[in-house]
């Protein structure tokens, strides 16, 4: 029997789709780079933070409309 390797290659790729699926939650929640949010009073001066994607999104302090996002975690 022989087994016409683009065949071989589709299973596969459906082999990765498939545990890729099954894993998604979990793969969602440490996605991609993480990052913070740092939050300022309308003087400037820095009123809260909040980290995501580094093990703990808590707000910590006060979250205003005046932010900057920062790459990687401030704490």
């Amino acid at each position: 029997m022989k087994i016409f390797t683009p065949s071989v290659k589709l299973l596969m790729l459906g082999a990765v789709l498939a545990v890729s699926a099954s894993t998604g939650a979990v793969a969602s929640a440490n996605c991609c780079n993480p990052g913070s949010k740092i939050y300022y009073d309308e003087q400037g001066n820095q009123v809260g933070y909040q980290m995501i994607g580094c093990g703990d999104d808590n707000l910590y302090g006060r979250a205003t409309s005046n932010y900057r996002w920062t790459n990687g975690c401030v704490a």
